[in-house]
C-alpha cells in the first residue's frame, strides 16, 4: 500500500515539475516577444528617416529629446555613454541596421559573462602583442 501512495505522490511531482517547466518555457517566450517588440519601436523611433537605418547623425539627434534622456536615465546611461552604444552596435559604416540593433541589444542585455571578459582580455593582449611586434620592425 506504501508504495502506490509513494508512486502516485512521485507521479503528481513528476507532473507538477513538467507543468512548471512548461509555464518557464512560456512566460520566457512571453517576454522575449515583448522585448522584441519594444526594440523594434525603439529602433523605429532612432530611425527618423524610414530607410531602415540609423546614422550616427539620427542617433545623435534622438538622444537629446526629453523622452529619450528619461529612457536613458532609467537603464543608467548619459548621451556620451549612448554615443558608445552606437559605436559597439556599429560594424564600421557609421550606420546600424535593424539586425546590428537587435543583435547589439540583445549582447548588451544583461550581466557580462566570464567568458565574455576572458575573450576581451585574450584579443587585447593578441592585438597588444601585434602592435608591438609592428612598432619593433618599424624600427629596425
Amino acid at each position: 500500500m506504501m508504495r502506490i501512495v509513494t508512486a502516485i505522490f512521485l507521479k503528481q511531482t513528476l507532473q507538477a515539475a513538467s507543468d512548471d517547466a512548461e509555464v518557464q518555457l512560456s512566460e520566457h517566450a512571453a517576454r522575449n516577444a515583448a522585448c522584441a517588440a519594444n526594440m523594434k519601436a525603439l529602433f523605429e523611433q532612432l530611425n527618423e528617416y524610414g530607410d531602415g537605418v540609423v546614422t550616427y547623425q539620427e542617433f545623435s539627434n534622438i538622444i537629446v529629446r526629453p523622452d529619450m534622456k528619461a529612457l536613458m536615465s532609467v537603464i543608467d546611461l548619459d548621451k556620451h555613454e549612448m554615443m558608445d552604444v552606437f559605436v559597439l552596435l556599429d560594424d564600421g559604416d557609421g550606420k546600424i541596421t535593424y539586425e546590428e540593433f537587435i543583435t547589439g541589444v540583445l549582447r548588451l542585455k544583461g550581466h557580462a559573462r566570464a567568458l565574455d571578459v576572458v575573450a576581451i582580455q585574450h584579443e587585447i593582449k593578441r592585438l597588444e602583442h601585434k602592435i608591438l611586434k609592428r612598432l619593433a620592425e618599424k624600427d629596425l
